[in-house]
C-alpha cells in the first residue's frame, strides 16, 4: 500500500536500480537521520536518489519503514557502484543530482545545503582530473549557495597549490584553519604550502602538529619533514626527527639511509659507517649496504677497507640464485662495485 504513493514517472538512471523510485521531501530531519547511519559517499546520493513523497505520504509509518530500507540499500550498493564508474562516471552522476535538486531548491535550507555540498564533491572530481577550471567554477558555487559552508575553503586552497598558486593556498588555509585549526589534513596541505614558499621551519612546525595529531603517522611524514628541514638547512634537527621516528615506529632501513645521508652532509662520515654496520648486522640481503660503505671509505680514501667492502659486495651477489643475481637492480650493483673494486685496486698496486 505504501509503495502506490511513490512517483515512478522518472526513467531509471545509470548506476542506480532504485531511482526510478522518488521520495522527494522527506521532512527536514530525514537527511539528518540518514546521516547518522550511512557513510559519506552513499549519504549525498542516497538523499538524491530519496528526493520526494507527498504531503500524506510522508506522514505514515509505512513511508519511515520503506524510506529507511532504501537508505541502507544505498548504503549497500552506493560504495560498489562507486569503485567502478571512476571519475567521469562519478561526475556524470552528481550532475544529474544536482540538475534534480536545482530544479526543486526552493527555500529549503537543508537542500540548498546538500545541493553546495554536491557542486563540492564535484569539483573534487574535476580537481582529480585536472580540470582547474570546472574546479574553481563547482567550488564557487558552493561558497555562493551556502556561504556557511567553512570547509570548501580547503578544497579552494588544494586547487590553488595544484595549479601552482601557492600564495593564494596559503590565504585560503589560513582562513581555514582559524575556523579548523585541528584539520590535520588542512595543517599537512599548509605545511607543504609552507615548504613550496621556502618557508621551511614554519613548514616544519605544521609536521610537527600534524604527527602529534596522528598516532598512526607513517614513515612518509617523518621523512617528507626531514627533507623540510635538510632543506631549510636544519640538518640536526633533521637528524633529530628521524630519532623521534626511530623511537615510534622502529629502526626502518628507510629512516636509517636517509640519517645517513645527513650525517655524511654534516662530514661524520665515521658515525654513518657505524649506522651501515648496524644495518649491516640484522638484515640478510647485503649487497646495496655494503657497496653504499664501499663508497663512504673510497670517498674517505681508505682504499684497502674500500676494496674489502666492494669484493664483499661481488660476494654477496655471487651466493645469490641466478633468478635474483641476474636483474637489472643486482647487474648495476654488480657493475659499479667491480668498477670500485678496480679502481682501488689499481690504486693501491700503484701506491
Amino acid at each position: 500500500t505504501a509503495l502506490r504513493g511513490m512517483h515512478r514517472e522518472s526513467p531509471p538512471r545509470r548506476g542506480f536500480f532504485l531511482s526510478a523510485i522518488r521520495l522527494p521531501s522527506i521532512q527536514a530531519d530525514w537527511p539528518l537521520a540518514g546521516r547518522r547511519i550511512l557513510p559519506e559517499p552513499a549519504r549525498v546520493y542516497s538523499c538524491g536518489m530519496i528526493q520526494k513523497v507527498s504531503a500524506s505520504f510522508a506522514k505514515t509509518k509505512a513511508a519511515c519503514a520503506v524510506a529507511l530500507m532504501l537508505m541502507s540499500l544505498a548504503g549497500l550498493f552506493a560504495a560498489p557502484l562507486e569503485a567502478h564508474e571512476g571519475a567521469h562516471g562519478k561526475i556524470e552522476r552528481m550532475t544529474r543530482e544536482i540538475d534534480l535538486l536545482a530544479s526543486e531548491q526552493g527555500a529549503d535550507p537543508a537542500r540548498k545545503a546538500l545541493l553546495a555540498r554536491l557542486y563540492q564533491l564535484r569539483g573534487e572530481e574535476y580537481l582529480l582530473l585536472q580540470r582547474w577550471d570546472m574546479a574553481l567554477s563547482d567550488f564557487t558555487r558552493t561558497r555562493r549557495i551556502d556561504p556557511g559552508n567553512r570547509r570548501v575553503g580547503l578544497s579552494l586552497a588544494r586547487l590553488y597549490q595544484a595549479r601552482g598558486d601557492s600564495r593564494t593556498a596559503l590565504d585560503e588555509l589560513e582562513r581555514y584553519l582559524e575556523r579548523f585549526p585541528a584539520d590535520v589534513p588542512a595543517l599537512l596541505l599548509r605545511a607543504r604550502v609552507l615548504r613550496s614558499l621556502g618557508r621551511y621551519r614554519l613548514a616544519a612546525a605544521d609536521f610537527d602538529r600534524v604527527i602529534e595529531r596522528m598516532p598512526q603517522a607513517g614513515s612518509e611524514l617523518f621523512l617528507e619533514r626531514a627533507e623540510t628541514l635538510e632543506a631549510g638547512g636544519l640538518v640536526e634537527l633533521a637528524l633529530a626527527g628521524l630519532e623521534q621516528a626511530t623511537r615510534r615506529l622502529g629502526p626502518l632501513l628507510v629512516f636509517e639511509s636517509k640519517a645517513i645521508d645527513l650525517l655524511l652532509k654534516l662530514g661524520r662520515s665515521d658515525a654513518a659507517l657505524q649506522r651501515i654496520d648496524r644495518v649491516l648486522a640484522q638484515i640478510p640481503r647485503q649487497e646495496r649496504w655494503l657497496l653504499r660503505k664501499a663508497k663512504i671509505l673510497e670517498q674517505n680514501n681508505n682504499k684497502p677497507l674500500a676494496r674489502e667492502s666492494y669484493s664483499a659486495v661481488l660476494a654477496a651477489l655471487d651466493s645469490l640464485p641466478p633468478r635474483l643475481s641476474h636483474v637489472p637492480a643486482m647487474t648495476r650493483i654488480r657493475d659499479e662495485a667491480q668498477k670500485g673494486l678496480d679502481k682501488t685496486t689499481t690504486s693501491i698496486e700503484y701506491r
